[in-house]
């Protein structure tokens, strides 16, 4: 399969994708903001062609305001700091983990972001360091 097919169906899996400007109302935030948050991985974003899309799953509802889902960025900075990837880090975070028994997404939904932080660690072989 190609990377394009790939990223398509990973984006699919994330509930679709958002562009910068969307993501960015969506956030009651400027564009420019969003894209430091990127940058420094506090927000999920990659580029898709010549666009940068931000997979929605990561945005939360919380009593009126929508937010970047909690522990994320812990996850993200790892995925950065081992160099293999931002779709990795997409893709980790949406398949059934064997530490977690579920997708990673689901157990940072659930509070367990030490618990996810771990597995992606082990994930990356990052936890021998």
């Amino acid at each position: 399969m190609r990377f394009a097919e790939i990223a398509r169906l990973l984006l699919q899996r994330a509930g679709g994708g958002l562009s910068l400007t969307e993501a960015a109302k969506l956030l009651g935030t400027s564009r420019q903001a969003l894209h430091k948050r990127v940058i420094t991985g506090s927000a999920l974003g990659m580029m898709d062609g010549a666009e940068l899309v931000l997979p929605k799953f990561q945005f939360v509802e919380e009593e009126n305001r929508t937010s970047i889902l909690e522990g994320l960025a812990k996850v993200i900075r790892l995925f950065d700091a081992s160099r293999v990837g931002r779709w990795s880090a997409l893709q980790f975070l949406l398949e059934q983990d064997p530490n977690l028994a579920v997708a990673p997404v689901q157990a940072l939904r659930t509070g367990e972001v030490q618990k996810v932080v771990d597995a992606a660690a082990a994930y990356l072989d990052a936890d021998e360091d």
